[in-house]
């Protein structure tokens, strides 16, 4: 849609009520309440900080057999019988799962093209929602990633998009011998499905300092990571003894990352958040906010002030 004149362009034909694009899929938890609260979900896009090109996704569900449920209860005054619902939900072991391709529009060339990455399980309902995104972009706008995840939740390929080919290489690979936690800790942590600043971000990159910031429990405890975008060279930035929450704010000028995190004061709750700051250079890490208790932070647009 053009602004002010609402000039509405069409952009996909190929749909169907279980195959779209930015979509939710239906095997999600909590889908059935919120059809029955005529809740309405936003599209699942993550637009370019210049907004002439954005990610989004065909998600297909059209193969995933049905399920169905029965309400006994339906709302109302009158006495009325159960209500059914039938719906697409995948259980384990089903060959036919929800499947996503990562996809990209280019406003000016009016082109959406696909992604050269594997496509993804799903197991949020979408790979762009509220409160998570499989695909960010870089904080200049110039390139993109994106993680793709195999079914058993056990391995997630990160990847650098390139958006004027939509070409990918892969940085690096995170696994688990039991279960990747770090997007349910995201979902956890991220505040407000409405929040759109710095702390919405699943991972940050930076095409300034060339760096990829990521959460990883791979030690035992959620630290902070970075990646060299060209060499894949990892260094680890916090020290293990707390859980990091959240990336609050990146610092490109002073080389200093601000973060949330949990456990790492003596003698305070250990679910209580305490928000740092950790020097990228030396590594030093620096305690924020003194008094006990549970903190968050909300940084201005330049990083000069938080709340």
């Amino acid at each position: 849609v053009k602004l002010p004149s609402m000039e509405t362009t069409r952009l996909t034909q190929d749909v169907s009520a279980d195959r779209g694009y930015g979509i939710r899929y239906q095997g999600t938890s909590g889908y059935i309440a919120s059809r029955l609260a005529g809740d309405k979900c936003p599209t699942g896009v993550r637009w370019s900080p210049d907004s002439k090109r954005f990610f989004t996704y065909l998600l297909d569900f059209s193969e995933v057999e049905d399920y169905t449920l029965v309400q006994s209860v339906p709302e109302g005054r009158k006495a009325v019988r159960p209500v059914v619902y039938t719906y697409k939900y995948a259980l384990p072991g089903d060959e036919h799962v929800a499947m996503a391709q990562f996809m990209m529009y280019d406003v000016e060339n009016d082109q959406l093209r696909n992604i050269d990455v594997p496509q993804t399980y799903m197991s949020f309902g979408a790979p762009i929602n509220g409160r998570l995104s499989m695909m960010e972009w870089s904080e200049e706008g110039n390139i993109g990633a994106c993680y793709v995840m195999d079914r058993g939740c056990t391995r997630a390929d990160i990847y650098i998009i390139d958006p004027l080919t939509c070409s990918a290489r892969l940085l690096f690979t995170e696994t688990s011998d039991t279960f990747l936690f770090f997007d349910h800790h995201h979902i956890l942590n991220a505040g407000s499905p409405d929040t759109s600043d710095f702390s919405a971000k699943t991972f940050v990159i930076s095409e300034k300092l060339n760096k990829l910031f990521w959460l990883s429990e791979r030690e035992g405890r959620f630290d902070i990571y970075d990646y060299d975008l060209d060499t894949a060279e990892c260094r680890r930035l916090t020290d293990t003894d707390c859980c990091v929450r959240q990336l609050l704010y990146l610092d490109d000028e002073k080389n200093i990352l601000y973060y949330s995190a949990s456990g790492r004061e003596p003698n305070v709750n250990i679910y209580q958040r305490y928000i740092y700051n950790v020097d990228l250079d030396s590594l030093e890490v620096k305690l924020m906010s003194h008094e006990k208790g549970d903190h968050n932070a909300f940084f201005a647009p330049e990083g000069v002030y938080f709340v």
